[in-house]
This record gives structure tokens, sequence and C-alpha cells, in this order.
């Protein structure tokens, strides 16, 4: 999957991978808000846009948690998203020196 994402971007796959670890936080950070808020609408909303990036990138379990943060907001609740974000941003950590290796060609 990177390896067609890197023919596909030629040049610019570098800097969709760092685009991707510059809004990733950014993102989670808005997940965050709308758990502390309440706000379903803004957790879908939010989740969907990270799980769709995270997917293109092949960080299949940061999308597959991600998923289940978008079907709590599309059901309108924020219960036991708490747990599911912490284990987004960590997923998304673990990615960073993977892809980064990708990136150099190691």
């Amino acid at each position: 999957m990177l390896e067609e994402l890197r023919e596909d971007l030629e040049d610019a796959f570098e800097e969709f991978i760092d685009s991707f670890f510059v809004e990733g936080p950014e993102q989670l950070d808005q997940i965050e808000s709308a758990i502390a808020n309440g706000d379903a609408a803004s957790l879908n909303h939010a989740a969907h846009s990270l799980k769709s990036s995270s997917a293109y990138v092949g960080v299949v379990k940061l999308a597959e948690i991600l998923y289940e943060l978008e079907k709590l907001g599309k059901e309108g609740s924020t219960e036991g998203a708490s747990p599911l974000a912490e284990a987004a941003r960590a997923e998304l950590e673990k990615a960073r020196p993977v892809l980064r290796k990708f990136v150099a060609g190691e």
C-alpha cells in the first residue's frame, strides 16, 4: 500500500507523510475536545477525517480505532470514547518511526 502511495505521489510522498504527522495530532486534539465537551457530531467528523488518512497511509490499527470513535459519534454518544482516543494517540505514535523509516527508504 505505501509503495503504491509513494509511486502515485512521487516527490510529494514525504510531504504527505509529514502532513499526516502534523494534522494527525491536531485531529486527535479535536477528538479529545469533542469527547470532553460531549459533542458527538464533532467526534464523528474528526474521527472520520483522521480514519480516512490513516487508512490511506496504511496505519490500519489506528483506522480501526478511529472507526469505533466515528461510530460512537454517529450514534450520538461520546460515552466510552476516552480510552479509544488514548489508544488512537498511542497507535499514531507507534506508526511514526515505521513510516519515517519507509520514507527514508530503510
